[in-house]
């Protein structure tokens, strides 16, 4: 018997052989149907009529189900025993209501791995389904998402996860934002909270992704620009998958940093971080100085930071500027000092020469004023600073990086028991370098920039000391 079909088909093939696939051999274990979407297709799939395959006995030897852009009635309540169930790009006509889609998914009582791809309920209008409903899945593992915000959230707020779940999400419709982010973000920390229950969360990994040239040469923002973030969470362990994967964009809206900010800072809010042992961040240089001490102050229990590419000025301004404060009392008192478990801090294939942005009234960079104080003489400052207030770091590590100079080496020894340098990316230091003014930054235009300014807020505020 026949235990795994596997059928790529064009629309106009696929229709003779839905009757068969709507009432497969009871052996059938894996069905797997994939219809490729015309080329001159701009519209949305259509099928000339409602295939069902609701009547019968049930089959429970189904395990597997993944379904692109099929008639819903593949997707047959006899499967008792299915495991698995991915639907992709299900064609809107073919789209069930919010209520009709729960209560299929409500049949799969076995249910361990939920996965939708632009494949939701119609009516995904907030109240278009009674409020506080959960179906009964009493063996979901994960769940992976991808659609509108307010797509994922109708079905994560319909779901009850095992504690050992995980939740993968993948925002690329974020025109909703200002109206329904905050639902899903409160979603995603319901979730999340039974799931951290189970076991100590143990890293949380932010990275930023950017396509194209920020700005057009007439300082405009580029319209083919585009960014996205990606938030992970893991737990305590050797387990190499996280327990959270949120992907937010690319999309027209998330080319705005106010937008990424916004979402970044929701979702954090919204996660039980604190705990949470480490944190890495990967060319995440859009959060400002406003937006990093409201994030910060959850994170009582940090030891470890990680920093990669992109050098979050913004990040470490905040750092230097809390710890400043603290390093200038006449008094111990340590209360509001900002990551005071912190111990190692990590850098990674940055360049430690690469300045920082001011900021505007609306707490994003302003890309035409910039800081030419330099990530690396930042970091030592912060350093200095800590050990001030007697709450040194254990170490600095300097791994892969470059412009890397000694004389700021040789403070750093000064301020942590251990500084770990790989010896790569030593800048060969000479007086024109040392009196050299500018820092060093990425670029924004795809030319020429326009006409910028320079501060060096670093040297400022030596100077004010």
């Amino acid at each position: 018997m026949i235990r795994d079909i596997h059928i790529i088909s064009s629309i106009y093939d696929i229709g003779p052989l839905m009757g068969a696939l709507s009432n497969p051999n009871s052996s059938l274990e894996s069905l797997i149907v994939t219809v490729l979407r015309p080329d001159n297709a701009n519209n949305d799939l259509r099928y000339s009529k409602r295939f069902t395959s609701s009547c019968g006995p049930p089959l429970p030897s189904m395990l597997y189900l993944e379904l692109h852009r099929t008639p819903i009635g593949l997707v047959s309540p006899r499967y008792t025993n299915l495991r698995n169930l991915s639907l992709h790009h299900l064609p809107f006509s073919e789209r069930l209501s919010r209520h009709d889609f729960l209560s299929l998914l409500e049949h799969f009582v076995m249910l361990e791995h939920l996965t939708l791809v632009h494949a939701f309920p119609k009516n995904v209008a907030a109240g278009s389904c009674s409020p506080g409903r959960i179906i009964n899945t009493p063996y979901l593992r994960t769940v992976s998402l991808t659609g509108s915000i307010l797509e994922l959230a109708n079905i994560l707020e319909s779901i009850s996860l095992q504690t050992t779940g995980r939740i993968y999400c993948h925002v690329d419709k974020m025109d909703d934002f200002k109206t329904n982010f905050w639902k899903f973000a409160r979603i995603i920390g319901s979730q999340f909270h039974a799931i951290a229950d189970e076991a100590p969360l143990g890293a949380l990994v932010i990275e930023a992704r950017e396509d194209s040239k920020r700005f057009t040469d007439e300082n405009v923002l580029n319209p083919d620009f585009r960014q996205a973030l990606r938030i992970q969470v893991f737990r305590a362990t050797e387990d190499i998958q996280p327990l959270l994967d949120l992907v937010i964009g690319p999309d027209a809206s998330t080319a705005h940093d106010e937008v990424i900010i916004s979402a970044l800072v929701s979702v954090w809010d919204a996660l039980p971080l604190m705990s949470i042992p480490s944190l890495t961040l990967q060319n995440l240089d859009i959060v400002t100085q406003k937006s990093w001490p409201r994030l910060l102050s959850v994170l009582s229990n940090l030891r470890v930071i990680e920093i990669a590419g992109h050098c979050p000025s913004g990040l470490l301004w905040t750092l230097l500027m809390n710890a400043r404060s603290h390093s200038h009392l006449e008094h111990d008192d340590t209360s509001s000092l900002l990551l005071p478990s912190l111990e190692d801090i990590y850098l990674y294939n940055i360049n430690c020469h690469a300045g920082g942005f001011m900021v505007s009234p609306s707490s994003v960079n302003l890309h035409c004023d910039l800081d030419d104080s330099r990530f690396l003489e930042v970091v030592s400052a912060y350093l200095e600073d800590r050990k001030r207030c007697s709450t040194s770091l254990r170490s600095l590590s300097i791994s892969h990086c470059s412009n890397v100079t000694m004389n700021v080496l040789n403070e750093i020894k000064g301020y942590v028991p251990h500084l770990l340098w790989d010896h790569c990316g030593l800048l060969r230091e000479d007086p024109a370098l040392q009196t050299g003014r500018y820092a060093v930054y990425r670029s924004h235009w795809p030319s020429n920039a326009p006409p910028q300014r320079h501060y060096f807020r670093l040297r400022t505020l030596m100077e004010s000391d």
